[in-house]
């Protein structure tokens, strides 16, 4: 209990200090100081651009950021049944390496349902499958009944008291108990003044049971979740209000008043959570109209990637901006715009609302909700309507550190090479080149690994390795301190990794 109280007060100091020292701008050409005697570690596990904590120093080198391509043909899913209303809303989709499947879970709105206050026919959970993650099948699977019939693909409803809301499913291979196979994190009120994270479990994905426990802490709407397998936690994080002092939160009062922030919990065993942390709130560089409407998060190669819901109050639009951490719990925001809205007409002109990605070969595969309305529209007409949308990304390719022109130098800091074989995601425009040197602890180049005897890449590869002409490999320097020199020209590295076998 003491650590979580140290980081309550962490998460109060480290804001401060952004607001006296601000972050690192990603714009601007990278520089950092010399940390002599530092040692990183690299380890085995792949060093991405996003976050470059890794170097000691460059030079003639930029950070830019990449955005995902939206899919040619979307929506992928949008709502054609009469449990679905008009909209569908949050929701998980994973591939399902056991059954070689794509798994969608999704929450469905109808307008209709929530003006006459029928908050358990206003949202239900719904199941969707696919094999190639694009053309989508909703099977009747007979659970739950809609308007007298159970020919429906609902696989969870709320309690009714009010509407359920979220839809964060985790597949979690490491619960010994087959029933919690599947575990599912919603928002709801369990009973007049009991609301909050809830969760259900499912051996099968499809077949839910409520906690008896249910809720398991008090929280706010937009629940994202995911497991932390290194540190074998639960990591939940839901949007809640900062409420000016004196109003106390109900959902009748938070409507309009407050300024949405991104809290989060966690838990070893989904039974002791600890403390609320405020992990990402707007500050003095954000718009006055700014809201943190939840975020969608999920660990990549060590870190962990957040997609952050931007939304505007003046105009009701969402948007999503790229966020990363190396704890979940302090976490750097990039400032720009990561998934845009589309132009108006679209089917996501004005709001597009983050799913967690999943990898899917060498891609990385970002579902979205969407919707071609603003925000807290009065008015709903018949062609509003909320779907699912799909947008792709190179593999880690979030940020790449970029030389242009004039050569760039990229300069490690000192680490333990723990492996034998590095290996390079890496672009080069025509005439470019990207050469690679090994250095020792006193930064002097180490013979056999010198910048003459690096055989040059060019072209376009994901993994490609890194070779010498002298034929020695890293094998030869395991265990040793070293540094790594990068030569850049008209290229771009998106990522490093020194694995310990040939890939």
């Amino acid at each position: 209990m003491r650590s979580w109280w140290i980081l309550r007060i962490v998460s109060i100091v480290w804001p401060t200090a952004l607001l006296l020292f601000g972050p690192p701008r990603l714009s601007d050409p990278l520089a950092w100081p010399i940390q002599s005697g530092t040692n990183f570690e690299v380890g085995t596990r792949k060093q991405l651009a996003l976050d470059p904590a890794f170097l000691e120093r460059s030079e003639n080198i930029t950070l830019e950021l990449h955005h995902p391509v939206k899919f040619d043909r979307n929506p992928v899913l949008t709502p054609t049944e009469p449990w679905e209303g008009e909209h569908i809303t949050y929701g998980t989709v994973i591939f399902d390496e056991q059954e070689q499947i794509f798994k969608m879970w999704y929450q469905t709105f109808s307008d209709s349902a929530y003006a006459a206050g029928d908050y358990k026919r206003t949202s239900y959970i719904c199941y969707a499958r696919s094999r190639d993650g694009k053309t989508w099948e909703k099977p009747r699977l007979g659970l739950i009944a809609f308007q007298g019939s159970r020919e429906n693909n609902i696989v969870l409803e709320g309690y009714g008291h009010y509407i359920l809301d979220g839809c964060a499913v985790i597949k979690d291979v490491s619960d010994p108990d087959p029933r919690r196979r599947y575990k599912l994190f919603f928002y709801d009120t369990v009973a007049p003044g009991r609301e909050g994270i809830c969760v259900a479990f499912s051996p099968d994905g499809i077949r839910w049971e409520k906690h008896a426990g249910n809720p398991l802490f008090t929280g706010h709407y937009t629940v994202y979740a995911f497991r932390d397998d290194i540190r074998e936690r639960y990591v939940v994080l839901h949007k809640t209000y900062l409420l000016p002092r004196g109003v106390e939160s109900n959902p009748t009062v938070r409507m309009g008043m407050g300024v949405r922030v991104v809290v989060l919990r966690e838990s070893a065993d989904l039974r002791t959570w600890s403390p609320p942390i405020i992990v990402l709130r707007p500050d003095e560089e954000d718009p006055r109209d700014v809201d943190f409407y939840g975020m969608a998060a999920f660990p990549y190669e060590g870190m962990f990637i957040g997609l952050l819901n931007i939304f505007h109050n003046n105009d009701r639009i969402m948007e999503i901006e790229l966020t990363y951490s190396r704890d979940h719990i302090f976490w750097h925001r990039t400032r720009r715009t990561f998934l845009p809205t589309g132009p108006r007409g679209a089917f996501d002109s004005y709001m597009v609302v983050a799913r967690p990605p999943l990898v899917v070969g060498d891609e990385i595969w970002i579902y979205y909700s969407a919707r071609n309305a603003p925000h807290y529209l009065p008015e709903r007409k018949a062609e509003h309507r909320g779907t699912v949308g799909l947008a792709k990304l190179r593999l880690d390719g979030f940020a790449s550190l970029r030389a242009g022109e004039a050569e760039g130098v990229l300069v490690t800091k000192p680490f333990v090479l723990r492996g034998e074989h590095l290996l390079l995601n890496a672009r080069t425009d025509p005439g470019g080149y990207i050469v690679v040197e090994v250095l020792d602890r006193t930064s002097r180049p180490i013979e056999g690994f010198t910048r003459s005897e690096t055989l040059p890449f060019q072209g376009d590869a994901l993994k490609q390795e890194v070779r010498w002409s002298a034929g020695r490999t890293l094998r030869d320097l395991r265990g040793q301190v070293v540094r790594f020199r990068f030569w850049l020209r008209r290229a771009e590295v998106y990522a490093f990794v020194v694995a310990p076998a040939r890939p």
